[in-house]
């Protein structure tokens, strides 16, 4: 069927302009999840945000970096002064999947000031500080000197790691 001469549309049937991606897995695997949260950082009621399940595999790392990225440009956070956060996340994220062996639900939400992340997973396991090396050991001590405040909420069937940033204009 012939498409009229005004229909702005390719021969595949796209609107003109609109792209397609090849397939990424981690595109596909990472799913959004609920948008407020109880704030951890003793801020009262819920805090508008986003938030995503993150499991392990190729590439999902990458794409969690990349939505912290996109939330944080969304809520006029210039990329500079909040690398520390896409570090933070890289690392969090990293070490749910690590010592959880499962997804983890990741949390972003503008508060006054700066920004909450959190990091969730289904291992009751607390995390603990120790010494750096060759095998790990680097994140609380990332989290600790790059967070304002930072906590450690045990619920059941698991935990939150949470952490408070301000801008760094000197990162």
């Amino acid at each position: 069927m012939a498409q009229p001469e005004n229909d702005a549309r390719t021969a595949r049937g796209r609107p003109r302009g609109v792209r397609t991606r090849p397939h990424d897995p981690a595109r596909s695997e990472v799913r959004a999840t609920t948008g407020t949260t109880p704030d951890a950082a003793g801020l009262p009621g819920t805090t508008p945000g986003r938030g995503w399940r993150i499991p392990p595999g190729n590439g999902t790392l990458a794409r969690a970096r990349e939505l912290t990225r996109d939330a944080l440009l969304e809520w006029d956070h210039q990329g500079e002064e909040y690398a520390h956060a896409v570090l933070l996340v890289s690392e969090l994220v990293t070490n749910a999947h690590r010592h959880a062996g499962g997804p983890a639900d990741l949390e972003l939400h503008p508060v006054p000031g700066g920004v909450l992340l959190r990091v969730s997973d289904a291992s009751s396991r607390l995390p603990v500080r120790r010494e750096p090396g060759a095998d790990g050991g680097f994140g609380m001590h990332l989290l600790a000197r790059l967070s304002e405040s930072w906590g450690v909420e045990p619920f059941p069937g698991g935990k939150s790691v949470w952490a408070r940033l301000a801008p760094r204009p000197d990162a």
